[in-house]
């Protein structure tokens, strides 16, 4: 087991009090395995993958549940939500309702940063819904798909590491290589930023890669070319994935078992040809 979410609850505070936005998911990743998570827009798909990131400030918060993490080669799993929940104090009513929330927001920080330094990046991924504005605008593409290179082979030297760098952009398929090394995302369209965005997340090597709806505004012959791509990469490499989308199709692709998510919670997860069947 790579990957084990248990009941994992993420809220945000806003005027009107708290939103429930993951509310008691659970699920889990074998290794080598593609887990499609599905669900409406607003179901809390893309806070359940920034939680499992770490990457949430003060609020929203990760203030209950479970995430266990064992990367490749160890046999004793991360719990990466251990250490955060014990800066969170929550007040309840006499039926179990949240009343107020209080938290050491500078000591959140700390933890968030000391669990995830040596995981965030190296041994776990994340490809983001908008790459255009994901990517670091202030850096060129070789040197933001370089520092992913470092993070998988910290061995290697500035041509190893160049060499590295040309072997990723041509392993997405992509023309003009000496041109978009030198090039910044806001000079790149929309389809070459997603995969170059898939180039960092796969360059670091990691076990687990979140893939947030990796083709979310993309037109539909590049979102073939993408979804092609990201099939070629993932069979090659073997990682794990979680791939959160609202398209079906590219789930029953690329996903070996899917988890439906409504309102919060994972409704059902099953084999993606029972989701499928039920479906149809």
């Amino acid at each position: 087991m790579l990957l084990s979410v248990e009941g994992l609850r993420t809220y945000i505070e806003s005027p009107r009090g708290l939103v429930r936005c993951v509310e008691g998911t659970s699920l889990s990743l074998q290794q080598g395995e593609t887990l499609g998570l599905v669900g409406e827009s607003g179901c809390g798909k893309t806070m359940t993958a920034r939680s499992i990131m770490g990457l949430v400030g003060d609020f929203p918060g990760v203030i209950e549940g479970k995430i266990w993490f064992t990367p490749n080669g160890q046999s004793e799993p991360i719990e990466l939500t251990a250490a955060v929940q014990d800066t969170v104090n929550i007040e309840r009513d006499a039926y179990g309702q949240i009343v107020e929330i209080h938290k050491n927001s500078r000591r959140w920080h700390r933890e968030i940063k000391r669990i995830y330094k040596s995981l965030r990046g190296q041994r776990i991924s994340i490809i983001f819904q908008d790459p255009q504005t994901s990517l670091n605008p202030y850096w060129t593409v070789g040197a933001q798909l370089g520092e992913a290179v470092l993070l998988g082979n910290s061995c290697l030297g500035e041509e190893g590491v160049h060499r590295e760098v040309i072997s990723w952009l041509e392993r997405v398929h992509i023309n003009f290589v000496d041109k978009v090394i030198s090039a910044y995302p806001h000079q790149l369209s929309g389809g070459m930023c997603q995969r170059i965005m898939i180039a960092i997340a796969m360059a670091s090597k990691p076990d687990l890669i979140i893939a947030d709806e990796p083709t979310t505004g993309l037109d539909v012959t590049i979102q073939a070319h993408i979804v092609d791509l990201f099939e070629e990469l993932k069979n090659s490499m073997g990682v794990t994935v979680l791939l959160i989308s609202h398209d079906i199709s590219l789930i029953g692709r690329l996903a070996d078992r899917i988890a439906v998510m409504y309102g919060g919670s994972i409704v059902e997860t099953a084999p993606k040809e029972e989701i499928l069947d039920f479906n149809s």
